[in-house]
């Protein structure tokens, strides 16, 4: 990933679903507490290109929180509504 992340990934709906659908049995199987959670998250920021720092600032979270996201410590209701907010998590059951 790079720094300031230029270019963005474009998948269709179908990809960015079974995208989120392996990463979330990869994390089950890894034994995240919330794996869906992580895939959405770690899906957005993978199609944003950028670092976790740069994503959390871009979308207005601390990286602390991004990063408990991303590690599937947080439930879907204790996600910031500012990362939910983002057009990439827009129609992803989270």
């Amino acid at each position: 990933m790079n720094q300031t992340g230029p270019s963005q990934v474009q998948l269709t709906s179908d990809q960015l679903d079974g995208t989120v659908e392996r990463l979330s049995l990869r994390f089950a199987a890894q034994g995240f507490l919330h794996p869906r959670v992580a895939a959405v998250a770690i899906t957005m920021r993978g199609i944003a290109g950028v670092e976790l720092s740069v994503y959390a600032e871009r979308v207005g979270v601390s990286v602390d929180v991004l990063r408990r996201i991303e590690a599937g410590e947080l439930a879907a209701p204790d996600v910031p509504s500012a990362l939910l907010a983002q057009p990439t998590c827009l129609g992803l059951r989270i």
